[in-house]
């Protein structure tokens, strides 16, 4: 698998016309129990892209990722 491949997910049509261009921070899985996961991702494409994190985006990550087994959110 290409390290491109992990980042896309089957999701239905009507999930990704929900989510559109938005972040964590604006926008979770309808399937509280899928949020962890969908914030892990997220915190791994940012670090694997070396993409930057503003500041609130990085205090909502802690917050939403409280709780959840481990998340690398202090290494963005």
């Amino acid at each position: 698998m290409s390290s491109v491949e992990w980042h896309l997910i089957a999701v239905k049509a009507s999930a990704n016309r929900s989510k559109e261009k938005r972040g964590p921070h604006e926008w979770l899985p309808s399937n509280d129990n899928y949020a962890c996961e969908y914030v892990r991702t997220w915190i791994a494409i940012k670090l694997e892209w070396e993409l930057a994190v503003a500041p609130d985006e990085k205090a909502f990550l802690e917050e939403a990722t409280e709780g959840c087994e481990f998340t690398p959110v202090n290494q963005i």
